[in-house]
């Protein structure tokens, strides 16, 4: 459609197509008497927001909010009189959601990441706006720099592990040193021979007790440290069960959500570290991923 077919709303300027008989934007009727008086500043109504909502669903129909667009929303917004405190929770909500779009893949591109940025600025927003949406952002955006090679480091005035010459911290984490063990679990009765009755309710066994304990595998946690990644090394710092070793020795690392398994050559048992904050787990994988490429 090119630009001699568009027509305008006349009560907020909106871009619309000819036939149209209702503002995508604010809703007004075209053609129809004037709009009652706008509602008091800061007194929400529910045809206002209803409007706002659709606005902004439609000027992100394309996953872009263009300097029209946005003016637009404004108008919308002066009309009913909607106070800043009830249009933003909406903007808000569709930040998110754009976010969320553009991080289905699990990739965050630098022209996306400044999409983004542009958009918290044309809607208004700040980042303590949309916590939630700015922690998937760094997530996403920090996975990707460690899988292109671009670790982190930490400042070694503040780590718990004594870096060696030319060594570089990346992660230090709180972490427990957990072992499968057989544990008992209740006893299980038997016997052998047989019985015979000596008094009402009280029977004479002959033979021995043949029970025995139950036991089951359960994972036990024998020590609780720190897990360290280097350049050089892995470690877990700990009063027991610690241990140390290059990458060059380590054979492989089995990565779970909330731990790890290191495979370690000349060892017959491998360690399995389990973090106290699972949400490092996708960090330390990418970590590990990369020195044991």
């Amino acid at each position: 459609m090119s630009d001699a077919d568009i027509i305008r709303c006349p009560e907020c300027g909106a871009a619309l197509r000819p036939g149209t008989k209702t503002c995508w934007l604010c809703q007004s009727p075209l053609g129809a008497p004037p709009p009652p008086p706008p509602a008091a500043v800061g007194r929400p109504s529910a045809d206002g927001l209803s409007a706002y909502a659709v606005g902004l669903r439609e000027a992100f129909r394309d996953g872009q909010l263009v300097p029209q667009e946005a003016h637009d929303l404004e108008l919308v917004a002066r009309k009913y009189g909607l106070a800043d405190q009830y249009t933003r929770p909406l903007r808000a909500q569709m930040f998110a959601q754009e976010v969320g779009a553009r991080l289905a893949d699990n990739v965050l591109t630098n022209e996306e990441m400044q999409e983004l940025k542009a958009m918290l600025a044309q809607l208004s927003l700040s980042p303590a706006d949309v916590p939630e949406a700015m922690r998937a952002i760094q997530h996403t955006y920090q996975l990707q720099q460690i899988r292109n090679g671009a670790i982190p480091s930490l400042d070694p005035a503040t780590t718990i592990l004594r870096p060696k010459p030319g060594e570089v911290v990346h992660a230090e984490t709180p972490a427990s040193v957990r072992t499968t063990k057989m544990v008992s679990d209740g006893w299980v009765s038997g016997s052998s021979g047989f019985s015979f009755r000596i008094a009402k309710g009280v029977r004479w066994r002959v033979g021995g007790t043949r029970g025995h304990m139950l036991k089951t595998p359960k994972l036990v946690t024998e020590s609780t440290g720190t897990l360290c990644l280097t350049n050089q090394r892995i470690a877990y710092l700990a009063s027991s069960k610690a241990f140390s070793v290059v990458w060059s020795k380590v054979l492989a690392v089995d990565p779970y959500a909330d731990g790890l398994t290191v495979h370690i050559e000349n060892r017959s048992t491998a360690p399995s570290v389990i973090y106290e904050q699972s949400q490092v787990g996708e960090y330390i994988a990418a970590i590990c991923a990369c020195y044991m490429a």
